[in-house]
């Protein structure tokens, strides 16, 4: 099990020289939970009569970094979006005190369900507030850092590359030629054309927390506009959890009646092609986060997820002959280690 130790002592001295809410003086409980692939740390402090989560941003960036998470929490919850409620922040120490929403993330939820019916309207409810993301308007926002940051094609090509550097050369030893960064550049910039909207960018069933029967969402600082789709990959092809294929298709349709024919002028052909090419480019992505994990951050949980998201992107590049050459170069490099 990946763990990481925790100064006790060293913290608590922290959080009473930089928080204005001073801990009591009977020492609380302090433990380190689950956080990602970024310099940011979190840490639920429990006292006698409170609960709270601690995020401590690392990096020489951790103050600019916590100021826009602050801003875009308070932009997101003008929109009655669900997201945590912030009661401090020392942005000097890089120091953020939020709502303890529990360890019920929506991938913990799941196997709870044993029909279709709670997985398609658990669903539902989570997109409802996806589409509420989706439908800020950046003219509103034109003087925010989110609405200056685009998924363009240089943006989807050093996802790209990235995986290429943790996975293939750093996980399997392995080399691509370069005709896969011609494929994936056409894959790119097809993706880049279309009309962009506010996006999470990382909206998938470990960023969705249950609490008291509610669902709400995290993980959000790094929003930037995108296409979409590539929330909607995230979530509905998540590499933690496979949707049944009867609700994974209501659920696209679900989306598209509710957000696309309403908000944008797409055809569903040309929806359906968009969400199959940002599957293979999103998937590609998550496995190299999941590689990069293991070989940087010393943490394997994630590699029983790496075959899945393989499959996933072959099966998707099978409907689309003129991407055969990438599978042919993705797969034999694969296959062969």
């Amino acid at each position: 099990m990946y763990n990481e130790s925790v100064d006790i002592s060293k913290l608590i001295d922290d959080l009473n020289s930089s928080l204005f809410l001073k801990l009591p003086n009977t020492k609380p409980k302090i433990v380190k939970v689950g956080g990602d692939a970024s310099a940011r740390r979190y840490y639920r402090i429990k006292t006698e009569e409170n609960s709270y989560i601690l995020c401590k941003d690392e990096s020489s960036s951790g103050p600019e970094n916590n100021s826009l998470f602050c801003n875009i929490q308070k932009i997101l919850k003008s929109y009655n979006i669900p997201v945590p409620e912030l009661y401090e922040a020392n942005l000097n120490s890089s120091m953020i005190l939020e709502q303890d929403l529990g360890d019920r993330t929506l991938l913990k939820v799941l196997p709870d369900f044993h029909g279709g019916k709670e997985e398609l309207e658990t669903y539902k409810s989570i997109l409802n507030i996806m589409i509420k993301i989706h439908t800020i308007d950046p003219v509103n926002h034109e003087e925010e850092n989110f609405t200056k940051l685009l998924f363009d094609p240089d943006k989807l090509m050093s996802e790209v590359s990235f995986t290429i550097k943790y996975f293939y050369e750093g996980f399997l030893k392995s080399s691509l030629g370069s005709e896969v960064l011609n494929y994936f550049k056409d894959l790119t910039n097809f993706l880049s054309k279309e009309k962009m909207v506010p996006t999470h960018r990382d909206f998938h069933s470990r960023n969705i927390m249950c609490f008291k029967g509610e669902f709400y969402i995290i993980d959000f600082q790094d929003i930037r506009m995108g296409l979409p789709q590539y929330d909607l990959v995230s979530l509905l092809e998540d590499c933690y959890y496979k949707i049944s294929e009867k609700n994974l298709e209501k659920l696209k349709t679900y989306y598209y009646k509710k957000f696309i024919q309403t908000y944008t002028n797409q055809k569903r052909e040309h929806f359906d092609r968009l969400y199959d090419l940002m599957t293979i480019q999103r998937t590609f992505k998550a496995i190299g986060s999941f590689s990069y994990l293991f070989l940087v951050k010393k943490d394997p949980r994630f590699l029983k997820y790496i075959g899945f998201g393989m499959e996933k992107i072959r099966n998707k590049i099978n409907k689309y002959p003129e991407f055969y050459g990438l599978k042919k170069e993705l797969f034999k490099n694969y296959y062969e280690n």
